[in-house]
């Protein structure tokens, strides 16, 4: 310009509009130029980010670090096989049920690391990978199978329990008759006449002979102690000698094998005496060899035996017995999720830290073509988005012959 007070080669003038693309054009050409006069080698990799028209610095290293969004996106598929195989477990015991609903929900996870795996194994072959973008991009898929899994695993022997120990007995009891203000010295209270008593109290002239016992053991030690009439002499409660002993206290680890019976509300005194029955099939084939034993000791006639667990306040322990396993499953249904929430945030750091350590990054993500490639579109949309995201910010570039690491 004809009014600038300085020589033109001491001005340090700014390039507008499309005179900068040629200023950066022939200074790119000059360099390489002289890369070749002075016989550097440059890989055609190299070469290629240097000829690249793309200069845009897009932020591609917050890929990785979990939003609130995210958290929930890799929880709630655990959460869900969770809440289905505990809800399946513990109200209709259905194996079959259980197996249809797990089916349904790990079928997406397991697919996700299947296809990827495979896209890792073809990358690998063909034209190679980075086993910290493998590392990176297998993480959540993995972890997510892997805690559908533990979740599955987890809800179906806790649901297990609730039904054996819990659900189940009350729902069988509850199907039974309630007897009450029964005496064993009556010629009618006999096992056969009392095959479908759920619950029994006995009238204040019942009691249990806890010195009359017999067992039996098999790692566990199964107790039984017979229920009598009894009658009181000089402040002593004498216990009836009954022809046929049918009703009976148990429990499992309990008594001395043989020895006196301290099983459930031995030590509770109450108005009545009572007992809910046992419903556990394996439970009732142990006791029956304990009432073998006892008849054998003792010379008694044991015929129709019907086993009880002494509660003194039958329909209270009834009721407690369904409350209890609802209230259980209720507190797994609450804190499991939140559990499961914590160990994604957990793994989530533990990514961040791999990252830190260079151990693991998102670079050029282990995708696959053709079917496989459509396929992971599906099932991974955010390694593929990942990966559209990063051509367009630095450009294709040439497949390398080899695995890199």
């Amino acid at each position: 310009s004809s009014n600038s007070l300085c020589a033109p080669e001491h001005c340090h003038q700014s390039v507008p509009g499309a005179a900068a693309g040629d200023f950066w054009k022939r200074t790119k050409k000059v360099f390489m130029q002289g890369l070749r006069q002075d016989g550097y080698k440059v890989p055609a990799e190299q070469r290629s980010l240097l000829t690249r028209q793309n200069y845009t610095l897009r932020p591609l290293s917050s890929v990785g670090a979990l939003s609130v969004l995210k958290v929930l996106d890799v929880s709630w598929q655990p959460i869900a096989v969770f809440v289905a195989a505990l809800l399946a477990q513990t109200m209709v015991h259905s194996k079959f049920l259980s197996i249809l609903v797990l089916s349904v929900f790990l079928v997406f996870p397991a697919m996700e690391l299947l296809v990827l795996l495979i896209g890792v194994v073809a990358a690998a072959i063909w034209r190679g990978v980075r086993w910290k973008a493998v590392l990176f991009w297998t993480w959540w898929p993995f972890w997510k199978l892997v805690l559908c899994v533990g979740a599955a695993a987890v809800a179906m022997t806790f649901g297990d329990f609730l039904w054996n120990n819990n659900f189940l007995p009350a729902r069988l009891i509850d199907r039974m008759q309630v007897y009450q203000s029964i005496n064993p010295l009556n010629a009618n209270v006999t096992g056969l006449r009392l095959q479908d008593a759920g619950a029994i109290t006995f009238d204040r002239n019942s009691g249990v002979d806890r010195m009359m016992t017999g067992c039996f053991v098999d790692t566990t030690t199964f107790c039984v102690a017979a229920i009598t009439s009894v009658s009181e002499k000089a402040g002593r409660l004498i216990p009836s000698d009954l022809s046929q002993y049918d009703l009976f206290m148990t429990g499992t680890d309990c008594c001395e094998c043989p020895g006196e019976f301290r099983c459930g509300d031995w030590n509770h005194p109450g108005e009545h005496l009572g007992g809910l029955r046992e419903t556990d099939p394996r439970k009732e084939k142990f006791y029956k060899l304990a009432t073998a034993d006892f008849a054998a000791a003792y010379g008694k006639s044991v015929k129709y035996p019907i086993f009880l667990q002494w509660h003194n306040e039958p329909l209270e322990a009834l009721q407690y017995l369904k409350s209890n396993a609802n209230s259980n499953r209720a507190l797994a249904l609450v804190t499991t999720p939140f559990l499961i929430v914590v160990l994604v945030v957990v793994l989530n750091g533990l990514l961040q830290l791999l990252m830190f350590l260079q151990i693991a990054g998102p670079h050029k993500p282990p995708t696959g073509d053709g079917m496989l490639g459509r396929m992971g579109q599906k099932l991974l949309p955010s390694m593929y988005n990942y990966q559209r995201e990063e051509q367009e910010a630095t450009g294709p570039s040439f497949p390398s012959r080899y695995v890199q690491f």
